[in-house]
């Protein structure tokens, strides 16, 4: 009489690992992701999506409609185009102060490269444009829509915890500060 001894559930649990390991590979194969190129959104497999790239088209990993590098299909690229949830700002809210005492909510909406960005100040919007960039702290010449002062100089200081330090200086109109915490 001869007996055999096994683990119980040993073949059963390799098994159901090569399963899923399978299931992986196809489910990747099978993921498509969108391109531009050309100007054009085009729908590519992942696999297709490096060729894509290494010839300089940007790519949405995400599907949230943001890309990974400016492109001629989207406004802003992607702050984090692993995250559907993260898209093309980074945002910051909170109130500030200007010479005169008067607080102001604001919202700071900042393309992920700092570029370009825009402040709603609940009365009117600024439209920021990057003058300079030294470290973290960027400087913006701002044009707005009516209702504020316009030709103001915003600058920004992003600090290693996330928060943003505001300062709008309109020269002879005062000086707007703010420490907005991240978003």
């Amino acid at each position: 009489m001869v007996f055999a001894c096994e683990k119980e559930g040993e073949p059963d649990q390799i098994k159901k690992q090569q399963l899923q390991q399978q299931y992986q590979n196809g489910a990747e194969r099978a993921r498509k992701v969108d391109v531009c190129h050309n100007g054009h959104i085009i729908n590519v497999s992942t696999n297709a999506a490096k060729a894509h790239k290494a010839h300089g088209d940007a790519i949405d990993l995400d599907g949230d409609g943001y890309f990974d590098q400016e492109n001629s299909c989207s406004n802003l690229i992607d702050c984090n185009d692993k995250d559907r949830d993260v898209q093309g700002t980074f945002d910051w809210s909170g109130s500030g102060v200007d010479t005169n005492g008067n607080v102001y909510n604001l919202l700071v909406q900042m393309a992920c490269d700092f570029s370009v960005g825009t402040v709603d100040y609940e009365y009117c919007i600024g439209s920021l444009t990057l003058v300079s960039q030294v470290g973290n702290t960027f400087t913006y010449s701002e044009t707005v829509t009516t209702g504020c002062v316009d030709n103001c100089i915003v600058t920004l200081v992003v600090n290693s915890n996330g928060s943003l330090n505001f300062t709008e200086d309109c020269g002879t109109s005062g000086i707007l500060t703010a420490h907005l915490p991240s978003n």
